[in-house]
C-alpha cells in the first residue's frame, strides 16, 4: 500500500515537472492584420473666362495666365462675332459629379444679339428651370488634368448684320446688357438623375 502511494506521488510529481520545465504544444494559428485606410472624397470646381482682345476682336492665348472671372470691353456692332468662351473647370481628382451652369441675362438687347449652348450641356427642366443646363461628369480620381468644359455653343455670340441704328440706340437707352453665367457641381453618388441631385441641393435656393 504505501509503495502504491509512493508511485502515485511520483507520478504526479513528474508530472507537474514535466508542466514547469517544458513547453505544451498547444494546436495555434494567426493572421495577418487587415487595414482599411479611409481618404475623403471632394469636388473642386471654378468658373472662368479667357481676357478678350477687342483690337483683334479674338481671345487671347488659352492658357492660364489669360484666365479671368469678368470682360466688360465687348463692343455690339451689326454683323460682328464676339468670341467668348466662359468654362466651367472641374478640377483633377474631383468625385464623379453632376455639374451644372446657370446661364442668365440683364437688359438683354434684342433677338438679334444671340449665343447658343454647347450640345454636352443638357436644359435641366425647359418649364421649370429654363437657365439651368447639367453635364455628368466621370470620375477624375487618380487624373492629373483638370476637366474644362465650355458652355456656349463654339464660343462666340452673334450680332446679327440686320441689327438696325433705332435698336443700336434703344440697347443705349437700357444701359449695358450683361450676360451671367455661375456653376455648381453635386455628387454623383446617391443621385439618379441631375435633376434630383439639383433638387435636393441647389434648386431650393436658387430657382
Amino acid at each position: 500500500m504505501k509503495k502504491r502511494t509512493i508511485a502515485l506521488l511520483m507520478a504526479v510529481v513528474m508530472l507537474f515537472g514535466a508542466t514547469v520545465g517544458g513547453t505544451i504544444a498547444w494546436l495555434q494559428a494567426s493572421t495577418g492584420e487587415v487595414v482599411n485606410t479611409f481618404t475623403v472624397g471632394d469636388i473642386n470646381i471654378d468658373l472662368k473666362e479667357h481676357k478678350y482682345d477687342a483690337t483683334e476682336n479674338d481671345l487671347l492665348e488659352k492658357v492660364e495666365a489669360n484666365e479671368t472671372t469678368s470682360v466688360d470691353n465687348y463692343k455690339i456692332i451689326p454683323g460682328t462675332d464676339l468670341p467668348k468662351d466662359p468654362f466651367v473647370r472641374v478640377k483633377a481628382g474631383s468625385e464623379a459629379c453632376w455639374v451644372f451652369v446657370k446661364v442668365e441675362t440683364e437688359k438683354w438687347p434684342t433677338s438679334k444679339v444671340t449665343f447658343g449652348i454647347d450640345g454636352k450641356w443638357t436644359v435641366l427642366d425647359a418649364t421649370n428651370y429654363p437657365d439651368i443646363y447639367w453635364y455628368e461628369q466621370d470620375t477624375l480620381v487618380g487624373e492629373t488634368e483638370d476637366e474644362l468644359l465650355y458652355i456656349l455653343a463654339d464660343d462666340k455670340v452673334e450680332v446679327s448684320e440686320d441689327l438696325t441704328k433705332t435698336e443700336i440706340e434703344v440697347i443705349k437707352a437700357a444701359g449695358s446688357p450683361k450676360l451671367k453665367f455661375t456653376a455648381y457641381a453635386v455628387q454623383k453618388e446617391n443621385f439618379a438623375t441631375a435633376k434630383a441631385a439639383w433638387d435636393a441641393t441647389f434648386g431650393a435656393t436658387n430657382p
